[in-house]
């Protein structure tokens, strides 16, 4: 069996929390995995699925690592244009009411099966060729 190991990392206060922006890519993530799973199962694909909390604390050294997902441990840019506006690189703190009316963070559901399945048809076509 295939494995595709599909992982979503962001950064956590000490309360444990993430933003909303953030926690709706998860929720559209779970929605996803949720619909492909028993498919890719049928081929022979399973998905295994982790969620990385970062230490808030590297924030304003590491930006782009907040909110990530990655596939087989490559961005998800790698399969998909996304464009992500990093509001908390903007602000520079935990928030939700300077920024809540941002939602470019926030990665669509639709381009998260894309690019999980992008990653499928590149895994198949190496063991044909």
């Amino acid at each position: 069996m295939e494995i595709i190991k599909i992982t979503w990392q962001r950064f956590v206060n000490g309360d444990g929390e993430v933003i909303d922006r953030c926690n709706k890519t998860y929720l559209n993530l779970e929605k996803a995995i949720f619909k492909l799973e028993p498919v890719l199962l049928n081929f022979g694909v399973k998905l295994c699925f982790e969620k990385k909390s970062l230490p808030y604390e590297l924030i304003n050294e590491y930006p782009d690592l907040n909110n990530t997902i990655l596939i087989d441990d490559q961005p998800i840019e790698k399969f998909v244009e996304i464009k992500k506006d990093k509001c908390l690189n903007i602000c520079g703190k935990f928030c939700q009411e300077d920024c809540e009316e941002i939602d470019e963070e926030v990665i669509p559901e639709h381009l998260i099966v894309t690019a999980i399945l992008s990653r499928v048809k590149e895994r198949a076509l190496k063991l044909l060729y």
